[in-house]
């Protein structure tokens, strides 16, 4: 497939406006939206994404991936997921790993995030936008951003924001191509192999208070498995959230 891309000087928010392009118009398969001024993005839960002007990557991507049922429709979030991991480690020869379900992480601390939105009709997926943004040249974070890191921090270096969207976009299509081709294993096991604390004891805040379980991975759906004293549990994104110390 191709990417057909249009690099904006300044958005509210990329999905935003990928969302509203495809409610008007018919974008075509690949369409590809960024800016390096993003100043109303929003991450998971309504969380917001923070990102100084041109100093990091925020993106969405419009796909219309009609060959991929529904109980799958995670596998777009491990092939994004993928993507801006292996572009990182090729920029910097560090390790990085995927918090799930919707985050980079490089050691304890985050350098990127997801936000993925479907329209769905019926048993099938109308439309997908990728969002994701990814921490590059930024220097310095607000004190209200819990564990926040940049590319920069990392290598010491700054990058070039256009050759890094390069390899991103690259790696995504890579990912993509696999995903369309029904590598579902494959996909799937390479995701788990870097699963952030995966096989680890971790603390958790749920509905009913802190608890600790076993990181055991996904479950068919993407939900996130977990041993809890022996037996597993099976948790949607809004029913806990990690605690890091």
């Amino acid at each position: 497939m191709e990417f057909y891309h249009t690099h904006f000087d300044k958005l509210l928010s990329t999905n935003m406006h990928s969302v509203d392009l495809i409610a008007k118009s018919n974008p075509i398969d690949g369409t590809v939206i960024s800016t390096y001024n993003q100043t109303d993005g929003n991450g998971q839960i309504g969380r917001k994404w923070y990102s100084d002007v041109d100093k990091n990557i925020t993106t969405s991507i419009i796909l219309y991936p009609d060959f991929l049922s529904i109980d799958k429709v995670f596998y777009l979030n491990i092939v994004l997921s993928l993507a801006i991991r292996r572009a990182l480690e090729k920029l910097s020869s560090h390790e990085f790993f995927i918090k799930w379900p919707n985050d980079l992480y490089y050691k304890d601390t985050k350098i990127a995030g997801l936000l993925i939105q479907q329209s769905i009709m019926g048993k099938s997926i109308k439309s997908t936008v990728l969002g994701y943004g990814v921490n590059i040249n930024q220097e310095s974070f607000p004190a209200s951003i819990p564990n926040p890191i940049s590319l920069y921090n990392i290598i010491g270096e700054f990058s070039d924001l256009d050759q890094v969207q390069s390899i991103l976009l690259t790696e995504v299509k890579d990912y993509y191509t696999k995903l369309k081709q029904g590598s579902y294993l494959e996909l799937k096991t390479e995701y788990l192999s870097y699963m952030y604390k995966r096989g680890e004891l971790c603390e958790f805040q749920g509905d009913r208070g802190k608890f600790e379980a076993e990181i055991l991975g996904i479950g068919p759906s993407g939900k996130l498995a977990l041993n809890k004293m022996g037996e597993i549990f099976h948790y949607e994104l809004n029913q806990l959230k990690y605690i890091i110390s």
